[in-house]
């Protein structure tokens, strides 16, 4: 009695078939590498008043990044805006900690305490926010996307500030902090808003 066995049979693919899967790979490849290009050279020559210019302090927007030697000289937008996030990151890392030692101190007024609770939940989502859009900005991912993260990073630092200022009012500790991480976030939302149509 013969024996019937079913042989698998790999799906075969014509010449023509292939060609135009191939053409498709190659045009989905270049458009990547196009738009990556145009990201990191948008207006090069002169990123660093591009950016500032759409900032709260344009001069001290460009004292920023003259005085990193990542951005001093020659720096297109996306290294404005990845340098920034950086220090952004640092900077927010540093007051998320330093709330957590004013939050253990047993000699903290009991009014500060609520403000810092308050802000301690804010950097929850700050510090966070800063580390994806660093993430996107590594990937050359969706700078839309990276420049709503850091406009809600910088919402949440204002409500950290502005809110010792509420009842129980208070002297806030965080001010200068705040300010200087304020500052490299309006920053990193000008850089992304200008990499935005190339998402």
């Amino acid at each position: 009695m013969a024996s019937s066995c079913n042989v698998s049979r790999r799906p075969s693919y014509s010449s023509s078939t292939l060609v135009v899967y191939s053409v498709s790979l190659v045009f989905l490849l270049m458009i990547s590498v196009n738009k990556a290009a145009a990201a990191t050279n948008i207006d090069a020559s002169n990123a660093t008043a591009k950016v500032c210019a759409d900032t709260k302090n344009p001069p001290l927007c460009i004292e920023i990044l003259n005085n990193d030697q990542r951005t001093a000289s020659g720096a297109d937008v996306l290294l404005i805006a990845t340098v920034t996030t950086n220090l952004s990151q640092i900077n927010a890392t540093d007051t998320q900690n330093y709330i957590t030692t004013l939050l253990k101190s047993v000699t903290a007024p009991s009014a500060q305490i609520i403000h810092l609770k308050t802000c301690s939940l804010s950097f929850e989502i700050v510090v966070p926010n800063l580390n994806l859009i660093a993430n996107i900005l590594q990937s050359g991912g969706d700078y839309k996307r990276a420049h709503q993260l850091a406009t809600d990073a910088m919402s949440h630092v204002a409500d950290c500030e502005n809110g010792f200022s509420s009842p129980p009012a208070i002297q806030s500790p965080l001010t200068d902090r705040n300010n200087n991480l304020g500052s490299l976030v309006d920053i990193v939302i000008s850089a992304t808003n200008l990499l935005s149509p190339f998402t």
